[in-house]
């Protein structure tokens, strides 16, 4: 609030046009401008005198020049003159009002007595907005109304102040803070003014300043009120407002003081002769008592034009007595200055050094908060009298695990502490100690619910095994991801929530600031900050370090009974992070906010206008933090010296009553940890990548030197970390700084396009399709993958390890694409032909590849925090031979919990690379012995976190961090801040002062001089050399067979090598088949292949077990490529066999198949294969690529559909196209695919549509038959029914008109993709018999799945029709004559199953001779068996003669037309499916005697068989049954038979 002071009263200037202002006025001036007008009522002579004024202002000149401070020089500059003039100050003083006061602008008092009158306002209940007026009585009390009008010079009106709703922009509370003196930023100055400067008062020195003032006062008012726009610049109407609140600040001052006579000092008025502005304005009663001026502006205004009413008492007093009021007040002021100065000189004598502003704002609020003056006991003890000893609990009855010693003696000191006004506190141990079990034990003991556990994402699903694996009947809930619970009533429910960081920001801003949806802001209320908490458990609570952000308001805005803070890294870069643990915790005072004025404090920070606080009206500076002032800002001014000493002294005891730490070297013995060896290899950087480094560092030296010359280091922080980064980056690898993303196109402009990476083999992809989990892959690596992993029961993907959803006929991706969807690191934008490596990845190649040849089980993992680096590390490692796997920052909880399951359970996999900030904390990897650091870092606790992932309780083996740094770069700088920050936490936390010193700027930037001997600018980057490829080795037998024993174990797979040490113990078979004499380090071909199929060997995990070759030896076995034929006999039909001929099929036919089946091998097979198992249908991604090769319009057969279509790549065109071509992409289709797959492949769609195109009315052709053949609508034929079956007449759904609309009611079963079919060609009874309609799935329509003996891909359903409503124009047909429609597609729908089953059978013949062939019984193959033979020479003939007649129907269906192929062909066809639905069934059975126990298992050799055994008699049934066929066939032989035929 700004006053009305002598000080101001000096800042008005000199004005010619006020000197020739006439010495006396007859004019009426107002007084105290709103609040109380005083009455002349005598004589009283000019209040100015020309030729005084001169004389005074020739003194001045010789005294002192006085001017108004508005900065902190002058200030000071001002203090020291008059520490200087002490004794004469007062005297200058008055003479200085003086002048200020009639130059300012003139006076125009009333010349009356001696006697003056002042009426002052009371108000009750609420404070309003008061104007003055003028009048003569005297001596009474009444009530008047106000006129508020602010221009015009009427003799008898006064002028109001603008109300606050009134208020122009710029004025009223904004004025405050620019008007006001005490409320400016301290400068923090030591200086000490002179005691005596006021101490001395002339009588009438002292009248006449007080009349000078607060004339002055009034005048400024009246000059801004009544001429707001009079002209002058804005900074003169800044001032004539801000006069105008100084004046209304006097006036008000003078009102308190004559009501209920409050003592009010003049002297607090004179703010520029205090010594500090901060601490003027603490010292000021005045300032305490007063009301800012916004809250005085707040009355409501009556109706009308400017009026209010209040009410006035009027009370007479002299300026006599009024100024006799004041020196009271004056003298009271200045023994309360005196008191304190008195009280800061004994502290300062006793410490031996002046104050600092933070000893003086302790002062002050001891003075109003005498609870804060014992708060930290005795500091020579260092130890308070209320800090709770820990003492040993009893083992929790209902957990499972053993607490060590020094754990129950945590869970004791919690439940204590749990009493305390803590209530909770902080759990720091450290690192790998068991924090969590110590947490599940207090959780536990008590048995109160619900608890809230805070983590990072990484540590949520271990919180979650932990309390499972050691608990019973523990209800847990992971709260995390879209779809978790909303609810409160439901969370409470479980013990134990958990969630982590990320969410609880997210819910927490939703709540406050909301979201937009809709172009709305909407705010959603967060349930877990609705719930009373149990417990709120913060783990790694670290991460809410910055109490500014998002997570860490979030955090406090959390509601428990008791609070705890879990990290082994409370303190990581600066003391101040505390703060946010103790602000989480609540502890009173030690987090709260506390006011120098009075006994206000808050846990918050109450300032709702910005400028006033809302309890109790003081400004912010008056307001200051405990924390801030006790602890933070004395070590960050001081650091261990003076205050910062003392404050340290402070933090030790403050943290002894709410923290507990051991470390592990002081539980050893109860720990029984293995030792832990730092170790830090130094290594140099090679010729070429010194220069690049050097060229660099001179690049960002040489920016660093432009922002120190212009002064703008502050400015340019991020930019100079940038720089820094650069130069880390460097240090590890130049491609991270030469190929990024930010900088590719300036460092080789030519090359900086980027490629497409497989995440499989690391090599660009070709044909590049992603994953559901967003991880890119080339076709043909997923696609052998895939099928390599068919044994399993779900494939997992190879990056995340969740299970793997693909679609292998999505269409490639583009560069654009991939870089929205898919993180593709900086492989992309390398030429892996030529990359070369580092001297750092080097390094670690060399040390992993000792530890290997030392310890081939021992586990490592690799931490760095750039992902590009871990991407140029992982293809090194896997080039070395190394079986790696990673943890990013953008995996899933689940994703990250199925990596770290994979590294810990697989023994092949050795090294684990983990994102520093992804995986740098709260993982438990015991599995693993060796920690690399691969750069590091400015915070030393960011490493200690990372290396105790391993070290910690479980861990046996002894553990070795390594940390690789560079030297000659700038990480052996990091080193050495490292060192300095440790001393720093040392101290803090435990008792270690010698290890602490103080962290100066110079300790953090770096010293350019140190590398100045060693630069040169070079302008162009080094040409890239190309690093020699890791290549297999070759071992001869002997060498082979020398590894033979437990742990050296290998072995020979088609003149393949293979190291199954680590993998012996993880055989499905067990160990000792391969400790047998005759697989260990032998040739195990022929073994293997009579246990495993071929595509074993190509899954990754198996691959990766290959060593090296046998010398002198070649692979035998290869895996086929994608579109080959087959070279066993009889697995292709002859016409593409080699060596045979066919009449029917061309080189067209040939080159047709080979693409065909490549699209199917490469597109379809692996979603058969993961439908087949899962049950689910075909991905949409495959119904679109069936659908853009135009396979779905060519499975219909030949037609007018085709025209304009391009067929599987314009191998052939649409009018060549016929019945051969159609076999081929059936017989294709049945060679990949289940018989549920093929049914599931849109079968319904190949015998539904074709009524529509043939018999449907042409508007509802173009209605359905686009979307149908490209893959966005389907169609299930739906004839068959569950009381009739196939009997047509016998059907029972209804078709009933009524008008324009069909009333359709009835059930259908086993129609194939009724499940998700969108249209039923349905066959119904009407009044004129039997008609087709063509139902859409709407209203009335539902669909059941029937479980089948076949998979549910194939999507059989029971169709329900509710009294569906369907146009009559989707009639197919004329009506009653439904019977001609269904019969017109039977022919090829029976031959469409004729073909995929002759496909399925010659499949099964391959198989078998294959089996045959390999399989050694009692020493010699199974072909040696003469009733195998047998076996195999009727499977062949079986499926070589249905093929051959086949051929031949497909030949007459291709030379007849459509009358001629029913009249001729519906026998044959009937026949010919007859005839190999048997032959299937009897071909099973064969197989399966011939395969044996194997043709029983869903998995393994025989899956195939198993198959085809379980599914063969579908191809008997569907389309019609055998046996009716085979009677259609001969009842329409006889229909033909000549009538004079005789024997």
């Amino acid at each position: 609030m700004a006053r009305a002071t002598r000080s101001s009263a000096r800042r008005a200037p000199s004005q010619s046009s006020t000197l020739d202002t006439p010495p006396t006025t007859a004019n009426a001036s107002p007084i105290f401008s709103a609040r109380t007008s005083l009455k002349a009522e005598s004589e009283t002579p000019a209040t100015s005198d020309r030729e005084d004024l001169e004389e005074e202002e020739e003194a001045i000149k010789v005294k002192k020049k006085v001017t108004f401070a508005s900065t902190r020089s002058s200030n000071k500059t001002m203090k020291r003159k008059k520490s200087e003039q002490a004794s004469s100050d007062d005297e200058a003083d008055v003479k200085i009002e003086e002048i200020a006061a009639t130059t300012t602008r003139a006076s125009k008092r009333r010349v009356s007595s001696n006697r003056a009158y002042v009426e002052i306002a009371t108000t009750e209940a609420k404070r309003t907005q008061e104007t003055p007026v003028r009048g003569k009585a005297a001596a009474t009390v009444t009530k008047v109304q106000a006129t508020a009008k602010g221009k015009g010079k009427g003799k008898a009106k006064a002028v109001e102040p603008p109300s606050s709703e009134d208020e122009p922009e710029g004025s009223a509370d904004e004025e405050v803070d620019n008007a006001s003196i005490e409320e400016s930023e301290p400068s923090g100055s030591e200086f000490e003014a002179s005691e005596d400067d006021n101490d001395s008062f002339e009588e009438e020195d002292e009248e006449e300043t007080e009349a000078i003032m607060l004339a002055a006062a009034v005048r400024e008012s009246f000059q801004s009120a009544n001429n707001p726009g009079n002209g002058e610049s804005s900074s003169s109407s800044s001032r004539q407002s801000a006069a105008a609140l100084r004046a209304a600040a006097a006036e008000r001052r003078l009102t308190r003081r004559l009501k209920g006579q409050v003592d009010v000092d003049d002297y607090q008025m004179d703010v520029d002769e205090d010594e500090d502005g901060e601490e003027s304005a603490s010292e000021s009663d005045a300032s305490s008592e007063e009301e800012p001026l916004s809250k005085r502006q707040s009355a409501k205004k009556g109706k009308g034009k400017g009026k209010a009413s209040v009410k006035k008492e009027t009370k007479v007093m002299t300026m006599t007595e009024l100024l006799k009021v004041s020196r009271e007040e004056k003298k009271q002021a200045l023994s309360a200055k005196s008191a304190r100065k008195k009280q800061q000189r004994e502290l300062a004598r006793k410490l031996g050094r002046p104050l600092t502003q933070s000893e003086k704002n302790t002062l002050a609020l001891e003075e109003h908060h005498p609870e804060l003056r014992d708060i930290w006991g005795d500091l020579d003890s260092q130890k308070p009298a209320t800090a709770v000893e820990p003492e040993k609990a009893e083992q929790p009855d209902n957990l499972k695990v053993t607490l060590l010693p020094f754990q129950q003696e945590s869970l004791h000191w919690m439940r204590k502490q749990e009493k305390t006004f803590w209530a909770g506190g902080i759990l720091a141990d450290e690192m790998g100690m068991g924090k969590t079990i110590q947490m599940i034990s207090l959780m536990i003991s008590d048995g109160s619910k619900p608890n809230l556990v805070v983590a990072p994402t990484v540590a949520i699903m271990q919180w979650r095994n932990e309390i499972n694996a050691h608990t019973t009947g523990t209800k847990v809930l992971v709260w995390h991801g879209a779809s978790r619970e909303s609810d409160a009533k439901e969370l409470k429910k479980f013990d134990v929530v958990l969630t982590t960081y990320a969410v609880l920001e997210s819910c927490f801003r939703k709540q406050q600031s909301g979201f937009k949806r809709k172009g709305q802001i909407i705010k959603e209320k967060s349930p877990i900050h609705g719930i009373e908490w149990n417990r709120v458990i913060l783990d790694e609570a670290h991460n809410i370090k910055e109490r500014s952000t998002n997570t860490a308001k979030a955090a406090f805005g959390l509601k428990s009974k008791h609070k705890w803070c879990l990290s082994g890294t409370p303190l990581q870069n600066r003391v101040g992070e505390l703060y946010s643990l103790i602000r989480f915790l609540g502890g009173d005072p030690f987090a709260y906010y506390f006011c120098k004025l009075c006994d206000c404090k808050s846990l918050h920070w109450k300032f709702s206008n910005k400028k006033t606080c809302d309890d109790c009206g003081h400004s912010p500076m008056q307001h200051t933090c405990f924390w801030n002032n006790e602890i933070l800002t004395p070590i960050q001014k001081t650091g261990m010296r003076g205050a910062g000493q003392t404050a340290f002294q402070k933090l030790r005891i403050l943290l002894d009553q709410m923290m507990l730490r051991r470390t592990k070297l002081q539980r050893a013995d109860d720990l029984g940890l293995p030792p832990r060896t730092v170790i830090v290899r130094r290594d140099y950087f090679s010729p070429e990548e010194k220069e690049l480094y050097l060229s660099l560092f001179s690049d960002a030296k040489r920016q660093f030197s432009t922002y120190l010359d212009q002064g703008t280091v502050l400015n340019n922080y991020s930019n100079i970390f940038s720089l820094l980064t650069r130069m880390r980056q460097m240090a590890c690898h130049p491609d991270l700084v030469i190929r990024s993303k930010s900088n590719a196109a300036t460092f080789v402009p030519d090359e900086a396009v980027e490629g497409t990476v497989c995440r499989l083999c690391n090599e660009f992809a070709e044909d590049a399709i992603q994953s559901k989990c967003h991880h890119v892959f080339d076709r043909e690596c997923i696609k052998q993958y895939l099928e390599a992993a068919l044994e399993d029961t779900q494939p997992d993907c190879p990056v995340c390890h969740l299970p793997l959803t693909i679609d292998l006929e999505a269409p490639a991706m583009e560069i654009e694409e991939t870089a929205v969807t898919a993180r593709q690191g900086i492989l992309g934008r390398l030429n892996l032909d030529s990359w070369r490596s580092s001297s750092k990845i080097e390094a670690l190649v060399e040390e992993l590849s000792n530890l290997r040849l030392k310890d081939a089980t021992t586990k490592s993992i690799v931490f760095s925090q750039f992902v590009s680096f871990l991407d140029l590390i992982a293809f090194r490692l896997q080039k070395a031979g190394f079986t790696v796997c990673r943890l990013e920052g953008t995996m899933s909880p689940q994703a990250r919990d199925a990596t770290i399951k994979h590294f810990m359970n697989n023994v092949e996999v050795t090294v684990f690379l983990v994102s520093l900030k992804a995986g740098g904390v709260a993982l438990n990897l015991t599995e693993a012995s060796r920690v690399y650091l691969m750069d590091s870092w400015w915070n030393p606790a960011v490493e200690f976190q990372a290396m105790d992932r391993i070290h910690r309780l479980g861990q046996r083996r002894p553990v070795e961090a390594i940390k690789l740094v560079i030297e000659d770069s700038i990480e052996s700088r990091i080193v050495q801040l490292q060192e300095k920050k440790s001393a720093m936490i040392d101290a803090t936390l435990s008792t270690d002062d010698s290890a602490m010193g103080r962290l100066t700027p110079e300790d953090v930037l770096l010293h350019t001089k140190w590398y100045a001997s060693r630069i040169k600018l070079f302008t162009t980057a080094l040409p890239q050399t190309v690093i020699m490829a890791q290549v297999l080795k070759e071992f001869t037998v002997e060498e082979v067979a020398q590894h033979n024993k437990e742990g050296d174990l290998w072995i020979i797979i088609d003149a393949k090598v293979y190291d199954v040490s680590k993998f012996a113990n993880l055989h499905p078979g067990g160990a000792n088949v391969l400790f047998a004499p005759s697989i260990a380090g032998k040739d195990a071909t022929q073994a293997f292949f009579g246990l495993h199929r071929h595509e074993v060997l190509l899954r990754p995990k198996y691959q990766r077990l290959q060593i090296g070759t046998v010398v002198g030896q070649k692979e035998q076995i290869k895996p086929p490529t994608p579109g080959a034929l087959s070279e066993v006999p009889y697995a292709e039909p002859t016409w593409l066999s080699k060596g045979y001929h066919s009449p029917y099929y061309t080189d067209k036919h040939r080159k047709f198949q080979t693409e065909v089946r490549k699209f199917f091998e490469t597109v379809v097979a692996p979603e058969s294969a993961k439908c087949e198992e899962s049950g689910k249908r075909i991905s949409q991604e495959v119904v679109d690529k069936l659908a853009e090769t135009n396979i779905i319009a060519m499975r219909i057969g030949p037609g007018k559909h085709l025209q304009g279509r391009t067929l599987m790549g314009g191998v052939i065109q649409p009018e060549e196209y016929d019945y051969f071509y159609e076999g081929i992409v059936h017989a294709e289709l049945a060679r990949v695919s289940s018989r549920a797959v093929v049914d599931g492949l849109l079968a319904g769609l190949v015998i539904g549509l074709p009524p529509v195109l043939n018999f449907g009315s042409k508007e509802l052709q173009e209605q359905v038959v686009p979307d149908a053949l490209a893959g966005r609508k389907f169609i299930a034929l739906a004839i068959t029914e569950a009381f009739a079956g196939s009997d047509v007449s016998g059907l029972q759904t209804t078709a009933v008109r009524e008008g324009d609309e069909w009333v359709i009611t009835g059930t259908k079963k086993w129609i194939t993709n009724g499940t998700f079919a969108d249209y039923f060609t349905t066959g119904c009874k009407t009044e004129n018999g039997f008609t087709v309609i063509l139902i859409p799935r709407v209203e009335g329509v539902s669909t059941k799945q029937i479980k089948t003996a076949y998979s549910s891909v194939a999507g059989t359903a029971y169709v329900t029709f509710d009294k569906v409503r369907v146009p009559v124009a989707n009639t197919l047909g004329i009506e009653g004559n439904g019977m001609s429609v269904i019969l017109s597609n039977f022919n090829h729908e029976r031959w469409m199953v004729c073909c995929t089953s002759v496909s399925a059978q010659r499949l099964v013949v391959e198989e078998s001779l294959k089996w045959a062939n390999q399989r050694i019984v009692f020493g010699k193959p199974l072909t040696n068996l003469a009733v195998i033979r047998a076996k195999l020479a009727a499977m062949i003939a079986r499926v070589e003669t249905s093929q051959a007649w086949l051929e031949n129907i497909t030949y007459q269906m291709a030379n007849m037309n459509y009358a001629q192929q029913s009249d001729k062909l519906a026998g044959p066809i009937g026949l010919l499916k007859q005839h190999i639905s048997r032959s299937g069934r009897e071909t099973a059975e064969d197989a399966t005697q011939i395969f044996g126990g194997r043709a029983l298992t869903v998995t393994g050799m025989g899956k195939l068989i198993e198959n085809f055994h379980r599914t063969s008699g579908f191809d008997a049934i569907l389309a019609g049954a055998e046996d009716v066929l085979g009677d259609l066939g001969v009842r329409q032989a006889l229909k033909k038979m000549p009538r004079d035929t005789r024997l």
